[in-house]
């Protein structure tokens, strides 16, 4: 490469010699200044180039650097060979795409408005700065339809707007895609072959069918609560039609409405068998060391597959005992009763020898717990979060 010195930018653009062909030794300068001596044919390619590639100052910087056997391949009028070689379907399809964000980009947290209202239910001492996000961001991912969760606050908030960009993720996908229609009817997918089915047409069809709802657990009596202020926010979001609050002490039990169904004629005891309706349950409150006592009563109300997500577990002398115990495989929540005493008493009046039979409400088989728990490290205080996934036996991803 050429080792003489340039005039600063400025200079050189006022400065710029008639334009004219190469020479030699300029046809080894780096590409930057080559673009600025060939012909406004060559300036225009380039340009159409970038706007259609979308590409970064990064992108072009590390273009700029490329090694000398590139530029070994650079023509003396300056073009790269590169640069005009034929883009697959595939390709034109995905650039072609991005002029308008894909349908996951377009949630309502990315609104400055939005997180302007949000930030009034923020408290520092909650620890949640970077849980509301890291929420949003699975429940957008998982799909989830029922969503429980036990105390009330700032997540609240990107808990029910994932929800609702949720369900318009899907509404635009059936409109503009046909995904709840089966293989040969949907719309297809640019560089896929016109009759694969993209989507999983049942699976659309029902996260379209039932309602997104976020049920809300939360006593008010916590000294920073800020769960007052959540449903006046939400309305003022539009997302409040997704939320249902529960004014009570979570050690009574899940909401009825996020209970398993009742067992056949009988109308007071719970049928726990694999589980409830809740597809995530997010634990957001001072349990303690009393998880296991907790995840007694609420893991039956988790479906099979669904996740329980649980607050400053890593850092905090008491959730991390209980922590420890799970990376060991000790689930002492499966190896006791389900949590309701008059279940089990009823449960043992029918059959004092303790069947195993789940269809009739007898103890469960043991589900498998997959775990993971992420750690904000700059932090020490209500710095973590783990996430448990409830996996029956039998059950699996399709």
């Amino acid at each position: 490469h050429s080792a003489r010195s340039r005039p600063a930018r400025g200079d050189e653009m006022r400065a710029r010699p008639p334009k004219r062909r190469p020479s030699d030794d300029e046809s080894h300068s780096s590409e930057g200044d080559a673009s600025e001596e060939t012909s406004s044919e060559e300036d225009a390619s380039d340009e159409g180039s970038s706007s259609d590639g979308g590409a970064s100052d990064t992108e072009s910087s590390a273009s700029d650097a490329a090694s000398s056997d590139d530029d070994a391949t650079t023509t003396r009028g300056g073009a790269h060979s590169a640069r005009h070689t034929p883009m697959t379907a595939t390709a034109s399809a995905a650039l072609a795409a991005l002029d308008a964000p894909p349908p996951g980009a377009r949630g309502g947290i990315f609104d400055r408005r939005w997180l302007e209202l949000a930030a009034k239910t923020h408290d520092p001492h909650m620890g949640a700065e970077n849980l509301g996000p890291s929420l949003y961001a699975l429940a957008r991912f998982v799909k989830p339809k029922t969503v429980l969760e036990i105390g009330a606050g700032y997540t609240s908030l990107f808990l029910l707007q994932a929800l609702r960009d949720n369900d318009e993720e899907l509404a635009y996908l059936r409109r503009e895609k046909r995904a709840d229609r089966e293989a040969g009817e949907q719309k297809a997918m640019a560089g896929m072959p016109k009759d694969a089915a993209w989507f999983d047409a049942a699976e659309t069809t029902r996260l379209l069918r039932s309602p997104s709802v976020l049920h809300c657990v939360d006593d008010l009596s916590h000294a920073f609560c800020t769960a007052r202020e959540i449903k006046k926010t939400a309305t003022k979001l539009g997302i409040e039609k997704h939320l249902l609050m529960h004014d009570t002490d979570a050690w009574l039990g899940a909401p009825e409405a996020c209970r398993p169904p009742r067992a056949e004629g009988d109308a007071e005891t719970p049928r726990f068998g694999n589980g409830g309706p809740v597809d995530m349950l997010w634990v957001d409150f001072g349990v303690g060391d009393r998880l296991d006592k907790f995840l007694r009563l609420y893991w039956p109300v988790v479906k099979p597959g669904g996740f329980v997500v649980v607050h400053s577990t890593v850092t905090n002398r008491a959730t991390r005992a209980w922590l420890e115990r799970v990376r060991r495989g000790e689930f002492a929540w499966l190896d006791e009763t389900e949590g309701d005493e008059a279940f089990d008493a009823k449960r043992r009046r029918k059959d004092p020898k303790g069947s195993t039979n789940t269809s009739s409400g007898g103890a469960r088989g043991r589900d498998e717990v997959h775990h993971v728990s992420f750690l904000e490290p700059h932090k020490r205080y209500q710095n973590a979060f783990t996430v448990l996934q409830k996996r029956p036996r039998g059950w699996g991803e399709p």
